[in-house]
């Protein structure tokens, strides 16, 4: 049968894609896709593939130029491997070209994952140092209680009007500028948010100084998953017990509404948050490997 292929059309595409990842396991691709893809930036860098109505391939560039993309059993073929990154390229391109950037397109696949790494190697990517660290903990497991220490509260995030502060506090945390209003909204607007999850810090005087999203997911056999990421804390607040204060408050309230396990994830080169991880009684599942292609 004939594989046509088509741009993204609206919120519809996102359920086909949803039951596309159900369907080959790829349930770790869930939130990421469905936060990347109110971005009109993502949408119009996204391509599905069908036979006769049915998806049975999807690619997409979120916004920090990194490929997702997932191929039903039946379909993973050369062909299809190449026509997915072939689009890639292309749509990094015309991003590229439209923003005045020179940006790689980036792609990570685990470490054991022999099919996957060469699938980047043909296709012209290069490997790079820096990798994803897994990290996985049973709720079942004892939790340790939250130490928070005088002049500190833990509340959940007020709603959508307290974004501009949100912003502010992830970016003093991570030394950074991607993110936005609109993709911390983004965040706020998935099927997976939980209102009562999302933790923040607050000092005596009413100043932010840490944070942690706690969502849940669903395993295909029902199993709830609880993932504590991304957490962070104000440089101004660092060294005070905020972080792991915040983990126990989330493993907790993770394991009051059923989940069994909860799962998270850090660059190989965050030794802070490595340490936290072990602190909390995580330990490290997996590993994704990257790779970098200019185009």
């Amino acid at each position: 049968m004939q594989i046509t292929q088509r741009d993204f059309r609206d919120r519809s595409d996102f359920t086909l894609i949803k039951n596309l990842l159900l369907k080959t396991d790829r349930q770790d691709l869930f939130v990421m896709a469905e936060e990347a893809l109110q971005s009109p930036l993502v949408q119009n860098a996204t391509q599905l593939w069908e036979v006769s109505g049915d998806l049975v391939a999807f690619a997409l560039v979120d916004t920090y130029a990194n490929l997702c993309f997932a191929i039903a059993p039946s379909y993973r073929t050369t062909a299809m491997q190449d026509a997915i990154i072939k689009y890639a390229k292309g749509a990094m391109r015309a991003r590229n070209a439209a923003l005045g950037q020179q940006y790689t397109l980036d792609a990570s696949c685990e470490s054991t994952d022999a099919p996957a790494r060469a699938l980047f190697v043909r296709s012209g990517f290069t490997q790079q140092h820096i990798r994803s660290l897994d990290y996985t903990r049973s709720l079942l497991a004892p939790i340790p209680p939250c130490v928070l220490p005088v002049g500190f509260r833990i509340r959940a995030v007020i709603g959508e009007q307290e974004v501009d502060a949100l912003v502010a506090l992830h970016r003093a945390a991570f030394g950074t500028n991607h993110m936005n209003a609109a993709e911390r909204l983004a965040i706020m607007r998935t099927s997976q948010y939980v209102p009562d999850l999302d933790l923040v810090v607050e000092t005596s005087d009413h100043h932010l100084a840490a944070f942690c999203i706690g969502e849940l997911g669903q395993l295909a056999d029902g199993t709830l998953i609880g993932y504590p990421d991304p957490i962070g804390t104000h440089p101004a607040f660092q060294h005070h017990g905020l972080a792991s204060a915040l983990f126990s408050t989330a493993l907790q309230a993770f394991h009051d509404r059923g989940a069994l396990e909860a799962r998270s994830g850090t660059s190989s080169e965050n030794i802070a948050m490595r340490c936290l991880f072990e602190k909390m009684g995580f330990s490290c599942s997996s590993e994704k490997i990257w790779f970098s292609l200019e185009v």
